[in-house]
């Protein structure tokens, strides 16, 4: 579980996923939850020497090589973000950009659509909790999750849910995850 919520200030926020993750542990036994604010994480530069220089390894001497091997080795990897000014923050799309290792530069025709080959053969399924800002409609809502789920199917992955903080905790791993 990534929680990609900038602000440790937002109680509310914090409480939400710390629950979450108790709740996963108490169905899935074991979560690995990363506060990727106290992380450093460097914004993407698009040299794409991931890909040619330094294959699966991106050259900014960062945190994220450790979110990767993470995410790489699960089941299961749950994004846990608000929104910010109608969009997911900032933190989550730069960690989704720099997720770009776990591809290999070659492309294949996948259902019609171009995709990029994966790198280690698998990913995880994925799902995202937001907590949405006071003007959020569901137009915001849509949008944002049609980008998650794109961004999900360029990675081979499937999206089990996405879902607002105001469902609980309990209630939404109940509804969505079935492991």
């Amino acid at each position: 579980m990534l929680n990609l919520n900038p602000d440790k200030k937002d109680a509310e926020f914090e409480k939400y996923a710390v629950e979450f993750k108790n709740g996963l542990e108490l169905k899935l036994h074991s979560v690995e939850y990363l506060t990727v604010r106290d992380m450093d994480v460097k914004p993407c530069i698009g040299c794409w020497d991931c890909w040619v220089k330094t294959p699966g390894v991106c050259v900014l001497k960062d945190d994220v090589y450790k979110i990767l091997t993470h995410i790489n080795h699960n089941d299961l990897v749950v994004f846990a973000a608000p929104y910010a000014m109608g969009f997911m923050h900032s933190l989550a799309k730069t960690l989704q950009e720099r997720m770009v290792p776990l591809l290999l530069p070659f492309s294949e025709l996948v259902m019609g659509e171009t995709r990029h080959t994966l790198r280690y053969g698998t990913t995880p399924e994925l799902a995202f909790i937001y907590k949405a800002e006071a003007d959020t409609d569901e137009e915001d809502v849509q949008i944002n999750r049609d980008i998650f789920e794109r961004f999900a199917l360029n990675f081979r992955s499937t999206v089990i849910f996405y879902a607002s903080t105001k469902k609980p905790p309990m209630e939404l791993i109940h509804e969505t995850v079935d492991f």
